[in-house]
């Protein structure tokens, strides 16, 4: 490792940092936009929160589906998680329902205390 940073040339990196800075600089007018870069999740979710809870007062129910969850799961867990049970972003109506649909089971870790609330999968006979 000593060896790739002694063989990195400071004023190179340096001027890389300088055009990556002006590049940013340039598209990135407000401090909502570098917000809107820098953590999405946090900027956006609360839209989200907010936009649901909206359909919910004139709704009786509003179910949020995410499929093939065996895929996003490693991406969409954690943030999923604290949508429908934290209040890192804000919370969710009552009657916004989350179903979360995939091949396998929930990862433990991330959804540990609320596995009781997962239902059995449906074998493909039974769909």
């Amino acid at each position: 490792m000593e060896e790739a940073a002694e063989s990195v040339d400071p004023q190179q990196v340096a001027r890389g940092a300088d055009r990556l800075r002006a590049a940013l600089g340039a598209r990135l007018r407000s401090h909502d936009d570098v917000r809107l870069v820098m953590d999405p999740a946090g900027s956006l979710t609360p839209v989200l929160l907010q936009d649901s809870a909206e359909v919910a007062q004139r709704r009786p129910w509003v179910v949020l589906v995410f499929d093939v969850h065996e895929r996003t799961g490693p991406v969409l867990g954690e943030w999923l998680r604290d949508i429908a049970f934290g209040e890192v972003h804000g919370t969710l109506p009552a009657s916004v329902q989350i179903v979360l649909s995939g091949q396998g089971r929930l990862d433990a870790r991330c959804w540990g205390d609320w596995l009781d609330l997962e239902v059995v999968p449906l074998t493909a006979g039974q769909r």
